[in-house]
This record gives structure tokens, C-alpha cells and sequence, in this order.
């Protein structure tokens, strides 16, 4: 694989969910002209964050000079991850690597009640037991849980689980200011391999805390570990099926 197909890729697979964290702060969507979304049995459209990470790279990204050329193919790259191209390999590799990480990171159940805005990531404390039984999450109290506040990986009180309430504030919309103040600083004139670093550094940093999946699933794997996973994936994919010649 080439190396400008293989950092695209990587890129792509890094930022195809970045739509969750968007949507949950209230940011603007692209309008669904190509048919990114998939529909369920009554038509209507599902997966729609995928929109809000077509608009993220295309108005919000900056980029440097190397990739200027390929926003709007990294942007389907990135949001056609749930309705991929059967003639693009890159996207059919991305689509797989999406599926597989999500398949590993998540642990069934009904997850937690309210909606994808209200949840919060469960901390992997209430997970530990030193019992031959385990612990069952859905059976602790709520008032016994701990979850992670959408604070900057940086911040002092970032280590420190609290309760729900406690959790609930500061809410996505203040978070994702501060990530894109802090994006609009990424060196564009070290090259596309230091860029890259500093982008997946970002994600870390905001996004270690917000929950990958809230839906008929534990909210306890971070967006940006689904992503790390996700882009590792998607480049194996790659090169095998480039080496093979055997689709994904």
C-alpha cells in the first residue's frame, strides 16, 4: 500500500466516529446527499452521526498542505463507514475494522437508561473483583456506580470517578470548544506523519472519557480507544486484501 493511501486510511479510521462526540455537543451536520446513513425497516434514517463527521472534516479540520487536496475523500473515507462503496477498498476496510472493534470493545446488556447525550463512561473499578463470581455491573445500585466526567485527559480531576450526578456536568458542548481551540493549534508544516500523531494525541486527550456505544451495550470502552482499535484494524485489513488480493 502506498504510503499517502495508508496515513488516508489511518486518518480516516481515527476520525470516523468523531460524529458522536459533534452530535453530542450540538454541532452542525452535513446534509445526507449521498446516502451515507443506512434505514430501518420504517425508512427512516439511522446511524446519522456519520453527518456530523462529514461536516467536522469538511469545515472544521484543518489539514496540512499534503492532504488539502483530499478532504472531501477523507470525509466520505470517514463518514461512509456504515454504507461503503462495494468498488472502494479503503472504505470496505474501514466498514470491517469498525464492525470487528466494536464486536471486541462491547459487552452486552441493556446499558444505561437515558440517551446517548446522558450517558457517561463506566469506570473499570466497579468491574474489579477478586471473587471466583465477578461482579455483575447491571446489579450494582445506582448510587454505587462510578463513571468518568467529560474532562480533558489533563485534567487534575479527570483520574478521579465520581457518581452520576456528579458526572452529568460539564456537559459535551464545552468540551468540544475547548477541542477545537486546541485543534486549530496542530502543526500543519511537520509532515503527515507528525500531524497524524498530533490528531490521535488530540483525541486522546478529549475523548478518552466519552463512551463509544451507550445502546444495548456497558458504556465502558472510550470513543478513542474504539478508534485506536478501529484504524490498527483497518490498515491490516488493508494491506492483507492489497497482499492477498482476496477482498475483505
Amino acid at each position: 500500500m502506498q504510503k499517502d493511501q495508508r496515513q488516508l486510511l489511518i486518518l480516516g479510521a481515527l476520525l470516523h466516529d468523531i460524529g458522536k462526540f459533534a452530535q453530542r455537543a450540538g454541532r452542525p451536520k452535513s446534509n445526507d446527499d449521498v446516502g451515507y446513513c443506512p434505514t430501518n425497516a420504517q425508512h427512516h434514517p439511522t446511524h446519522t452521526h456519520v453527518l456530523y463527521s462529514d461536516y467536522f472534516i469538511e469545515q472544521d479540520l484543518p489539514l496540512p498542505a499534503e492532504f488539502e487536496g483530499q478532504r472531501s475523500r477523507l470525509a466520505r473515507l470517514a463518514a461512509s463507514h456504515h454504507k461503503p462503496a462495494a468498488d472502494a477498498p479503503l472504505e470496505q476496510a474501514l466498514k470491517i475494522a469498525d464492525c470487528l472493534s466494536s464486536g471486541s470493545d462491547r459487552i452486552g446488556g441493556e446499558g444505561e437508561d437515558g440517551d446517548y447525550k446522558s450517558a457517561r463512561l463506566v469506570s473499570v473499578f466497579d468491574q474489579i473483583s477478586f471473587s471466583a463470581e465477578g461482579i455483575d455491573w447491571q446489579k450494582i445500585p445506582e448510587e454505587a456506580r462510578h463513571y468518568h466526567q467529560l474532562l480533558p485527559i489533563d485534567d487534575p480531576q479527570a483520574a478521579f470517578p465520581v457518581n452520576r450526578e456528579q458526572a452529568a456536568q460539564p456537559g459535551y458542548a464545552e468540551l468540544f470548544k475547548t477541542f477545537l481551540q486546541q485543534l486549530q493549534a496542530v502543526p500543519l508544516d511537520y509532515g503527515v506523519d507528525a500531524y497524524i500523531a498530533s490528531i490521535q494525541s488530540l483525541l486522546e486527550k478529549f475523548t478518552w472519557s466519552i463512551p463509544s456505544c451507550t445502546y444495548k451495550s456497558m458504556p465502558d470502552i472510550s470513543l478513542y480507544d474504539h478508534a485506536l482499535t478501529t484504524a490498527a484494524l483497518a490498515q491490516s485489513l488493508a494491506i492483507h486484501q492489497q497482499q492477498t488480493g482476496i477482498a475483505c
